[in-house]
């Protein structure tokens, strides 16, 4: 049995953002995230969602909850705990461009330690030797 749905209304440029999200060169929880609040605001069950996304009532739950309290704010990546990444998006493609192309020397792959060295890439070499 479905969860009761709560109503979510959706400004224009909420609406236009979350249909942004979904195109296909975005992360995927990301599109599974705009894709779910688009639905939600088109006032479709929670069982509807689960059939047409593959989610789990919790996650549906879990997004909507997030968007309700914080909107489209609520929809970012949360802080993980541990380590924290020094890239950033605008990195991505400069490492994998480094790490496709042929790399200097007499070397026929690229590895992480030799990825850390690429002046452009924000990268540590493993406190491990």
């Amino acid at each position: 049995m479905s969860r009761p749905s709560c109503e979510i209304n959706l400004g224009d440029s909420e609406r236009h953002f979350l249909k942004r999200m979904t195109q296909p060169t975005m992360q995927h929880h990301y599109v599974q995230g705009g894709k779910l609040i688009l639905m939600v605001a088109g006032s479709k069950s929670n069982d509807e969602i689960v059939k047409k996304c593959s989610l789990s009532e919790v996650v549906i739950c879990k997004w909507k909850k997030r968007f309700l309290e914080k909107r489209l704010e609520g929809l970012n990546d949360l802080p993980m705990p541990g380590v924290h990444t020094h890239n950033t998006h605008e990195d991505a493609p400069k490492v994998i461009n480094a790490a496709c192309g042929k790399p200097d020397g007499p070397y026929t792959h690229c590895s992480t330690r030799r990825l850390a060295g690429v002046p452009d890439i924000k990268m540590k070499k493993s406190p491990l030797t």
